[in-house]
């Protein structure tokens, strides 16, 4: 990835000196006193219901997202300096009349100085922060940088600053080599000027982490620390993809608008449906009276190249001229006299050199709800494709763009922004058959179930008092879909007391009964246009509970006779992204690139061509595989012993590795610019690790690595691995099994087996990853014990790591807990990765047993094991049963080490 040099330039343009003294020594001098102080008003955002008992030094949230923090003492406040390799320098005492906390939630801290880039604010929610000279931030510690006088503290500025502080710490010589961004660390007394591009560098980046974390948040089950989120692999990835966009977008030039809608712009969008990936452009030019557009549309999955010479669709219009008849309508929108039919296709009214005025076909009869659009130049060349194709709308393209893929000359994007001048009020076309022109309706819960008839009037929204506890009968509006498991919804309740509150209930619907949640709104009565409404912003907290983060802010009115759910589009300056023709061609070719084919590997390739390789063909961006693979774990079977390894990748960093079933140690890992994942086992032994290709029918994964052992050197290979959920458990096949007689311990009369019996269900019942077949191996064993699953005893096979007794047949120990029993066994793994047993026990019950044991599947912890079991009184006291007969049954058992049996009590 670039470093941050264009970068340095603006933070160094934009920032002034605050919080005391220089940081341009590694022992700074004592800080002069400047002319002037800053008032930075701060406010702190964390996830609600903070744990006061801590787990690993941090507070565990038991909500996603974050509420307003606004109840802190001066002691959760620190302020420090930092030097260029992120240690502290100087801790800034404040005193009291340096800090307050304000009636609106937010605090003032009053620094000398001004906006400065390694100044930091620190909070510890849950006690002060232990700041300690030339060591880092604390990791425990939400913060932000002084780069703005009014700036928020939360976990999206935390993981910012720290990535962005990282980078500059990667290229840095020592702690006081800012680089380029020494003019950004003021010295002595000296102030400097122009900060506001500084300051919407840091939102911005900030701001494109936020949903990551939320999303991170979400996926963690609630139940994470803060090293967590900062460590999560996928979001460190994202932040230095939105700091090379940004380096990008910082060299934009104002263009000529109306030439550039004159030639053409396009935009980019994506969906998915199973396997079939849709990549779909859109071309849109404006000749002064005309708009034009021609949509493409390409299965990049198909085999065939992206084709922009025949368009699948294509319209013209003007604003005097629009038929929309032949057009769905996507929503209504209020205008000045009403609702209008929007049926989302651009239209422009005007363009100057400056300026675009655009309007939505549907749209054109009320001025009022144009927007004004500007457009800056961006030379793509040489940058990630992957920096620019990230949009929203197009994400679903990521996984196959690789990280090192960029842009050819000629590539261009426009960095566009669009004015919207007034809040908009949509009204969203739902695609329901339904009486009435829009097709849109609300639901009530009444008497436990929705209605079946829409509301006619917003009175119907209302609830005179709160609910009952427990009351699934309550009146209230359903607000989120159903959600699995659990078959629950969310309900608002809208109360008309003094403070027009908005309570939200959980409801499960399996027991019927009702959990008030802990979050709540308020509601207002507005008109606008003439038209009554309720207004309602939704906490950010619902989305946990299935809301769209992109539909909080809601309104109720009745249109068409009906109480109908719309939307709010916030008045603002939103931004987006336009290309050329040359863009969308690199897109299309780095996406109609073969997929890496893993046989084509050499054995003998160094780290720099096992690298090369991956430059010309696609492979999955193993930022894309996580969150993911934070529930998830890899197994793969071993070639040369069948025996199995196993992977789970753990947000913070570490890998929990398997051999054979056997917790074996805790690695860690990170991601490589080239979006491979590094594992390392230790300080020089490490593999590569390259998502190559997906096969979901079969949950499996092709996997490139690259293995560099101090002792052994390096090799390239490849395998299959199989993608399991961790906590599922393996499948059970009981296909070929005998019947059971517990009262006699004896098969069922009828059901007693063969070894062909057996054979034939291990045929049956054994599933493979990646063409292989997990196998049982001596050397896995020795040392270690499985643990039978029967829920009514506890029962170990401990295989001892004795020399062999006799034709490789090893001495061991069968040990029964509940029974209080032990009796020696003898073991041995044969050629084909079968484990055999022999239990001696003639002393204690007279008898001896012997099994066949093969696994049939395996998660990479458990196993699945066909059992081939014969004893030796079955025949003498059970006639049907022949010497060459036995029983064939299925368990599931895990390998532990040995030192881990409990003793006999």
């Amino acid at each position: 990835m670039k470093q941050l040099t264009t970068l340095a330039v603006i933070f160094s343009a934009g920032l002034l000196n605050a919080c005391g003294g220089s940081s341009d020594s590694e022992t700074p001098d004592p800080a002069p006193t400047p002319t002037v102080t800053t008032a930075f008003s701060v406010s702190v955002d964390a996830p609600p219901s903070l744990i006061t008992a801590r787990t690993g030094g941090f507070s565990l949230f038991s909500k996603a997202y974050a509420d307003s923090v606004d109840n802190l003492e001066k002691d959760n406040f620190a302020v420090a300096i930092i030097d260029a390799d992120g240690n502290v320098i100087e801790i800034v005492e404040l005193a009291d009349d340096q800090w307050s906390r304000e009636p609106d939630g937010t605090y003032v801290i009053t620094l000398p100085g001004g906006e400065r880039l390694d100044c930091v604010v620190l909070i510890d929610l849950d006690g002060t922060p232990a700041l300690q000279l030339n060591q880092p931030l604390p990791s425990d510690n939400l913060f932000a940088p002084t780069t703005s006088e009014e700036f928020q503290v939360d976990l999206s500025s935390t993981a910012a600053y720290r990535a962005v502080v990282e980078q500059i710490a990667a290229a840095s010589t020592s702690g006081s080599d800012w680089g380029e961004f020494a003019s950004a660390v003021p010295a002595g007394d000296e102030l400097a000027s122009n900060v506001e591009m500084a300051q919407q560098l840091v939102a911005s980046v900030i701001e494109e982490v936020r949903d990551e974390i939320n999303q991170a948040i979400i996926d963690s089950g609630n139940d994470f620390t803060l090293e967590d989120i900062l460590e999560d692999p996928s979001i460190l990835e994202l932040v230095d993809t939105v700091v090379d966009r940004i380096e990008t977008e910082i060299d934009a030039v104002d263009t000529n608008v109306a030439e550039v809608l004159q030639q053409g712009v396009w935009w980019v969008y994506a969906d998915k449906y199973d396997d079939y990936l849709e990549f779909e452009a859109g071309k849109v030019s404006f000749d002064g009276v005309t708009t034009s557009e021609q949509i493409y549309q390409w299965d990049v999955n198909g085999g065939a190249a992206l084709d922009l010479s025949s368009p699948e669709e294509s319209y013209s219009a003007s604003i005097g001229n629009v038929d929309t008849s032949q057009y769905e309508v996507d929503r209504w929108v209020l205008g000045s006299e009403g609702w209008l039919e929007d049926v989302d296709m651009p239209l422009f009214r005007s363009a100057t050199e400056t300026t675009a005025v655009i309007t939505n076909a549907g749209l054109q009869s009320d001025s009022g709800l144009d927007r004004q659009v500007t457009l800056k130049q961006v030379d793509l060349a040489g940058s990630p494709i992957r920096a620019f194709a990230s949009t929203e709308d197009a994400s679903e393209l990521l996984p196959l763009i690789p990280s090192n893929a960029v842009f050819s000359d000629g590539a261009i994007a426009y960095l566009g922004s669009e004015t919207l001048v007034a809040d908009r009020y949509r009204i969203f076309n739902w695609e329901c058959e339904q009486e009435g022109e829009f097709c849109n309706r609300i639901y009530r819960n009444m008497g436990g179930g929705a209605e079946e008839n829409a509301p006619t009037a917003l009175s119907a929204l209302f609830s005179a008092e709160p609910a009952e506890a427990n009351d699934y009968s309550m009146q209230g509006i359903w607000m989120t879909p159903t959600q699995w498991p659990g078959n629950t919804s969310v309900l608002a309740e809208f109360v008309e007391d003094d403070s027009n509150t908005v309570n939200f209930y959980k409801i499960y619907h399996n027991d019927q009964t009702t959990e008030k949640l802990a979050f709540s709104t308020t509601w207002a009565l507005q008109t606008v246009n003439g038209q009554e409404l309720v207004r309602v912003s939704l906490p950010a907290a619902l989305v946990a509970y299935g809301a769209d983060i992109g539909d909080l802010e809601i309104f109720y009115t009745v249109a068409d006779g009906l109480v109908r759910r719309g939307n709010i589009e916030m008045a603002g300056m939103p931004s987006f992204y336009l290309f050329n023709q040359q863009a969308i061609q690199d897109m299309g070719a780095v996406l109609a690139r073969d997929t890496c084919d893993v046989e084509m590997l050499e054995e003998t390739w160094t780290e720099q061509q096992f690298m090369g390789f991956f430059t010309t063909c696609n492979y999955i961006s193993a930022q894309l595989a996580f969150p993911d693979l934070y529930q998830e774990r890899i197994v793969r079977v071993r070639g040369s012993d069948g025996t199995t390894r196993a992977y789970e990748f753990n947000q913070d960093g570490s890998v929990n590795f398997y051999k054979a079933g056997l917790l074996s140690g805790e690695l860690s890992y990170n991601l490589t610019d080239q979006d491979f994942i590094k594992l390392s086992y230790s300080e020089n032994d490490y593999d590569l690790l390259v998502f190559v290709e997906a096969f979901d029918e079969v949950n499996e994964v092709a996997m490139a690595v690259f293995s560099n052992e101090a002792d052994l050197g390096t090799e390239a290979w490849y395998y299959k691995g199989k993608v399991v959920e961790r906590n599922a458990g393996v499948e059970y096949c009981a296909t070929g099994d005998s019947d059971w007689d517990d009262e006699n311990s004896v098969p069922v009369e009828g059901t007693e087996k063969l070894i062909a019996d057996y054979d034939n269900a291990i045929a049956e019942c054994i599933e493979t990853i990646g063409g292989r077949s997990a196998k049982f191996s001596a050397d896995s064993l020795m040392g270690n014990a499985l643990v039978a699953s029967d829920d009514d005893e506890e029962s170990y096979y401990i295989f001892g790591d004795t020399e062999s007794s006799t034709a490789g047949w090893y001495n061991g120990e069968f040990r029964e807990l509940v029974e209080e029993f032990s009796i020696p066994m003898e073991w041995q793994v044969n050629e084909s990765g079968e484990l055999n047993l022999r239990l001696n026990a003639e002393a204690l019950f007279g008898l001896t047993l012997e099994e066949s044991t093969t696994i049939i599947a395996t998660d990479g912890v458990e196993m699945a094991l066909k059992i081939f079991a014969q004893q030796s009184t079955w025949p003498e006291d059970f006639p049907y049963m022949s010497e060459d007969e036995g029983e064939v049954w299925t368990d599931i058992r895990t390998l532990i080490s040995g030192s881990d049996v409990p003793a006999l009590p």
